[in-house]
């Protein structure tokens, strides 16, 4: 060590100046601090021995080098700018640190954790799934033209939108999907097993060890287990039954184009009269059309209208009654407008509600079913007058038999008779289904429909009278009765049952997914996505007329 410091004659001589003997050791240490000290102002005696001239340019470059930089970062990745937020629709489930719940917002980077109850989310009317029960699901994605869900265990259905531009992938342990635009669901049964089932649309499916590709066709499924095995979907696949994956998808849309995300036009304005010089026809014709447009129902000819409902109101749901429509909407609130266009009154102690369910009005009251506080029931003045505590979510609209009883299906699929005055159940009805569809009563029966199941059930007992096996996949379009009749809407099919023993009286196909049916009098007048509006006769379903919908109608029902 003590070569070190003798090599630098000046260090020498500073330690020799010391006045204290100074050891071995000691030496050592001044000599690495003076070490250091001598070579800090070396280098900057460099820095400023340059020309202030060259500093400048030194300082010039390096700034346009950072600014080329910044400007090609932000051309490039710019989209990150706006970042992926999911809405809740319906269900609940769990982060790690909270419950999530119908209307929450999930930003990217959320990890999902469901329970007993299925969560359902979209983004944008593009992209719609549904989370079923006891599975882990991450949205991983920050970019909006590059969507990535992570499904780690459990199950999920995916309805996504066409989109040339964007990509959209779905990671699992063992698989990486690739999506433009189609409907299929996954099953991660563990790390090495997983099943995937394509509705409509193509996939490709890469595995992550091998890189192996292949490509899923529409009806097709495929099982992962170390390597693929594809094969053909049947309505008798007991593992995952395609009747209920595919009718989840049609309650997204219509929620998204018919509620949540209608722009209402500013203003509150007399609806047109048209052709129409009867005001109560026009109200009736409100009522059978959902006050989307109105329709002459003996040629199809349509009469468009102007919106009564002001602009920046998020609608949920809504039900016309007599000279009144009364709205829920996304912030929790009951709106009252008359059709003339003025405002009654605003309530907002309702708590949420799903897209599902619609007020209902009975005699002089109006029935709110919520996801988060029960029942809830106001007088036409606005005024709350009785709230009955539920255990469980109500997520479709019920049924009110008088005053005192209600009907109503719960999220974990019991249906329910609840005695309101008593505060009692006089029965309840287990459907072993967490999906199930409006449902309708007639005669002192209730009919309703599962995604296999039509149920025919007493209303004062609860008994099951009949139930069918049914072959057909449904949309959120609730049963209707014509008669002795009932009618269900399904994804491209409308079938009649008879009402006395559920036998299937007569079924036909319709081009394109059905978004809306309307019956009156003799008729069935049904909206597709094709944009065509086609009336049967009922109960035959023989076509009298088929036209195409003018823009107003393209609006609404796309």
């Amino acid at each position: 060590m003590k070569e070190n410091y003798i090599k630098y004659p000046e260090i020498e001589k500073l330690l020799k100046k010391t006045k204290f003997e100074l050891g071995e050791a000691d030496k050592v240490y001044l000599f690495n601090n003076i070490k250091e000290s001598l070579r800090k102002k070396t280098v900057k005696n460099v820095i400023f021995s340059l020309h202030p001239l060259k500093i400048f340019a030194y300082a010039s470059v390096f700034i346009v080098v950072i600014s080329v930089f910044v400007i090609l970062f932000n051309s490039t990745v710019g989209v990150f700018k706006k970042e992926v937020s999911f809405e809740v629709v319906a269900g609940k489930a769990f982060t790690s640190s909270k419950e999530i719940r119908l209307g929450d917002t999930l930003k990217s980077g959320s990890k999902i954790f469901t329970r007993e109850n299925p969560l359902e989310i979209k983004y944008e009317g593009q992209y719609f799934v549904r989370i079923f029960e006891n599975t882990e699901f991450n949205l991983i994605s920050r970019r909006p033209d590059r969507i990535v869900f992570e499904l780690i265990s459990g199950k999920a259905f995916f309805d996504i939108s066409r989109q040339e531009k964007y990509e959209c992938i779905v990671v699992t342990p063992s698989l990486e999907i690739f999506i433009k635009g189609t409907s299929f669901y996954v099953e991660v049964k563990s790390f090495e097993e997983t099943k995937v089932e394509l509705i409509k649309g193509n996939l490709i499916i890469r595995e992550k060890k091998n890189k192996e590709t292949i490509e899923l066709k529409e009806k097709e499924f495929l099982t992962y287990r170390g390597k693929f095995e594809k094969g053909v979907i049947t309505n008798q696949d007991t593992s995952t039954n395609i009747l209920e994956k595919k009718a989840l998808s049609s309650p997204f849309k219509k929620s998204s184009v018919l509620s949540n995300n209608v722009e209402i036009q500013k203003g509150i304005e007399n609806y047109s009269s048209g052709k129409f010089e009867d005001t109560s026809e026009i109200k009736k014709l409100i009522k059978l059309g959902e006050a989307e447009v109105k329709i002459v129902l003996d040629d199809g000819t349509l009469i468009t209208r102007k919106e009564i409902i002001p602009q920046g109101i998020n609608i949920i749901n809504y039900t016309v009654a007599g000279d009144e429509i009364y709205i829920i909407t996304e912030n929790e609130r009951l709106l009252a407008y008359s059709l003339n266009g003025n405002k009654l009154w605003e309530n907002s102690v309702m708590g949420k509600v799903s897209y599902t369910s619609k007020p209902v009005v009975y005699q002089d009251f109006i029935y709110i079913a919520t996801v988060d506080n029960g029942i809830k029931i106001f007088d036409k003045k606005g005024r709350l007058v009785n709230s009955i505590n539920v255990e469980d979510s109500i997520v479709i609209t019920p049924w009110i038999l008088d005053k005192n009883s209600i009907i109503f299906v719960t999220e974990k699929g019991e249906l329910v008779y609840l005695d309101i005055k008593n505060r009692i159940f006089r029965w309840k009805f287990d459907l072993k289904s967490s999906l199930f569809y409006p449902f309708v009563v007639d005669k002192n029966l209730l009919f309703i429909t599962t995604p296999y199941k039509l149920y025919c059930i007493t209303v004062d007992i609860g008994n099951i009278l009949w139930q069918k096996e049914i072959n057909q996949k449904l949309t959120s379009e609730p049963l209707m009765v014509y008669r002795d009749y009932l009618i269900l809407i399904g994804i491209g099919e409308i079938s009649i049952y008879t009402q006395n023993t559920g036998e299937l009286y007569k079924t036909t196909n319709v081009s394109g997914n059905i978004l809306r049916a309307v019956v009156e009098k003799e008729k069935l007048i049904i909206f597709t996505e094709n944009e065509k509006i086609i009336c049967y006769s009922l109960p035959d379903l023989v076509k009298i007329y088929e036209k195409t919908a003018d823009e107003k109608i393209n609006l609404y029902f796309k």
